[in-house]
Formats: C-alpha cells, sequence, structure tokens
C-alpha cells in the first residue's frame, strides 16, 4: 500500500510540476504576445501621427505660400522671390523636422 501510495504521490507530484511548468510557459507567451502587440498598436499610432503631422506641415507651408502670392498681388501658385521662398522652404524643413522628432519619440514607449 505504501510502494503505490508513494507512486501516486510522485504521478500526482509530476503532473503538478507539469501543470506549473506549462501554466508558466503559456502565461509568459501569452504576456510576450500582449507586449508585442502592445508595441505594434504604439508604431502604427506613431506612423499615423507623422504622416498626419507632415501632412499639416505641407498644408501650412502651401497655405503660407499662397498668403504670399496674394500680399504680391499675384495669383494661385506664384513663383516668390528667392528670399520669400527660402524662408518659407526653411519653415517647411522645420516644421517636417519636428514631425521626425515627434515620431522616433512615439516609437520609444
Amino acid at each position: 500500500m505504501e510502494k503505490i501510495n508513494g507512486k501516486v504521490l510522485a504521478i500526482v507530484g509530476f503532473i503538478i510540476v507539469v501543470a506549473i511548468g506549462a501554466t508558466m510557459f503559456y502565461s509568459n507567451q501569452s504576456r510576450m504576445e500582449r507586449e508585442q502587440s502592445i508595441r505594434f498598436g504604439i508604431k502604427a499610432l506613431a506612423e499615423s501621427k507623422y504622416g498626419e503631422c507632415k501632412d499639416k506641415a505641407y498644408s501650412d507651408y502651401d497655405g503660407r505660400w499662397e498668403t504670399s502670392c496674394r500680399a504680391l498681388g499675384k495669383g494661385e501658385g506664384c513663383n516668390l522671390s528667392f528670399e520669400i521662398s527660402s524662408k518659407h522652404d526653411k519653415d517647411f524643413l522645420a516644421a517636417k523636422a519636428v514631425c521626425l522628432d515627434e515620431y522616433t519619440v512615439g516609437l520609444k514607449y
């Protein structure tokens, strides 16, 4: 009887160890999958915000360009002087740089 109880205890102990190990493995697997999913979501959101930011930077650039054209009494999409166009170009590049900075910061989380 003691031999049977010992074997039963050994089998039950083995089953418990396997169950605990499996639980830990699948729990860790699920946690890793959740973390990966969160990282993917953060990246997608950062990319979306980056695209929106670049679109706004261009829209602002285009708006300032057209405002300058109107102020000079010229038509839409006019040629501006080097001085004025360089200022608009510089502002546009600075705005895009801010977008890129925000994008890279967004990916760090």
